[in-house]
């Protein structure tokens, strides 16, 4: 790059437009900028003549083996690697690789927000926000799964999905070495053992893990829906709202015409339908509980007997309760008298007797 700078003797003299000479020289190509004069009266006619063949990039990275066409392109892209971030704000000392990222990053300490949506009038720090908002709206999903053909309406949403079928869960926990898929599930796994409770509330002097604990603790409700203007503690509970109102993207039942804004959640009701008694035309949820309709109801077989009296059970679980009648335990203890039940219920009953309290009895 040449640079060329010429003293003038008339000071006031300016340039108001930019001029480009593009001159081709074979196939190479000139580019020759004239810039404004400076306060000094300095002209400077910047010359830009690499030398270079028409779509060449001469630069290139040897970390990642990317293509540059500019010196300055590629500085900015070493950063990446190097890990170095020179651009510092002033008021909070975080620090950036690029001067358009602090740019941006000072909007909030600013409060600034110039890119608004035509739509909820919510307002954003910039464009590709503003863009990946709208999505809300369009219910556009560009961003598609090869694998199992779901769509996302942001990158690093399908970025995060793949990991599901590639089975990597990069995230391990220090402590009890539990693997985990995305980093966030490993920092809030962490608060399991460090007991940390950042999140406060301001009214009282509870602490909780999570935000949307707080938030349901303060029934702060901060995402509205522009439709129907129902509020949500969670972007994530809004966006599933949302679904509502696109009836061209809910997914319907064949069956019964019901309607539900996941394609798993049709899945799992399409079992009631699929999973269906055909003695009494009862449905059921899976077909582990028509199974147990089919034994309690129409068949009458229990395959749990006790060896003590011959008693016969549907599950385990009642066959174990019984047995206590054998074994003679009585696990549930009166703390007011030390009597022991053999049942929960038999324990609050007795317990009326300690608190006076009668149990309420129809009037009619």
């Amino acid at each position: 790059m040449n640079e060329f700078d010429a003293k003038m003797d008339h000071k006031n003299i300016k340039i108001e437009e930019i001029h480009w000479l593009n001159v081709e020289n074979g196939n190479k190509i000139v580019h020759v900028k004239e810039e404004k004069f400076t306060k000094s009266g300095t002209v400077k006619l910047r010359t830009k003549n690499n030398g270079i063949h028409v779509g060449e990039k001469p630069y290139q990275c040897s970390d990642c083996g990317k293509e540059f066409l500019t010196s300055s392109d590629f500085n900015r892209h070493m950063r990446i690697h190097t890990g170095e971030r020179p651009f510092q704000c002033s008021i909070c000392e975080n620090t950036f690789s690029l001067n358009a990222h602090l740019i941006n990053h000072m909007m909030i300490h600013t409060g600034e927000r110039p890119h608004q949506c035509n739509q909820c009038d919510k307002a954003f720090i910039n464009s590709s926000n503003l863009k990946t908002h709208m999505r809300i709206h369009t219910g556009e999903k560009p961003y598609i799964c090869h694998q199992c053909g779901k769509a996302y309406s942001q990158h690093s949403h399908l970025l995060r999905h793949i990991k599901i079928h590639t089975g990597v869960k990069p995230y391990q926990c220090s402590h009890c070495e539990k693997d985990f898929l995305l980093k966030s599930h490993l920092k809030s796994h962490m608060m399991v053992h460090t007991r940390e409770k950042p999140y406060k509330c301001s009214k009282c002097e509870k602490s909780f893990s999570h935000i949307s604990d707080l938030r349901a603790h303060t029934k702060e409700t901060p995402f509205q829906c522009n439709e129907c203007n129902k509020k949500f503690s969670l972007n994530s509970q809004l966006n599933n709202h949302m679904l509502i109102h696109n009836k061209d993207r809910l997914y319907q039942c064949s069956q019964c015409d019901k309607m539900f804004i996941r394609s798993r959640y049709l899945k799992n009701h399409m079992k009631t339908h699929t999973s269906r008694c055909g003695l009494c035309d009862n449905d059921f949820s899976s077909i582990y509980h028509l199974k147990m309709h089919m034994m309690m109801i129409h068949t009458g077989w229990k395959p749990y007997q006790c060896d003590q009296c011959g008693k016969e059970f549907i599950k385990s679980g009642y066959l174990k309760k019984h047995m206590e009648t054998h074994t003679g335990e009585k696990p549930y203890r009166c703390s007011m008298c030390d009597n022991s039940f053999l049942r929960k219920q038999q324990l609050k009953r007795h317990m009326m007797i300690h608190t006076e309290k009668e149990p309420l009895q129809c009037s009619q």
